[in-house]
């Protein structure tokens, strides 16, 4: 598992993923990590994003909407991310160095 968070994360910085689905997928998988616990502060921000996006569909739920709905989602998304997609990617960012310092540690023991 940590390394999908970990390469999830890395697609979130690269624009590779949606940053949507990829940071509530992190929120989501915090607490199956071995090497840090899921309560820890780097994980704030992916929840307290994941709380702002949840009415945001995910692709592969999109058929189930009506095209108003997706229209103001879109509009809605594309907004949010305007403004915070600094910060996730910062977030992301502070996550992969978390778990490469910790990574780091083992293996200096």
């Amino acid at each position: 598992m940590t390394q999908k968070i970990i390469d999830t994360a890395q697609q979130i910085i690269n624009d590779e993923v949606d940053p949507v689905e990829g940071a509530v997928f992190i929120q989501k998988s915090r607490f199956m990590l071995d090497e840090i616990d899921g309560e820890d502060d780097v994980f704030t921000f992916f929840v307290a994003f994941s709380s702002e996006t949840e009415g945001i569909p995910f692709e592969e739920n999109r058929k189930y909407y009506s095209k108003e709905y997706l229209l103001k989602s879109d509009k809605d998304k594309e907004c949010y991310l305007s403004i915070v997609s600094d910060k996730l990617k910062k977030s992301c960012a502070n996550l992969l160095e978390k778990l490469s310092k910790v990574q780091a540690d083992k293996d200096r023991c």
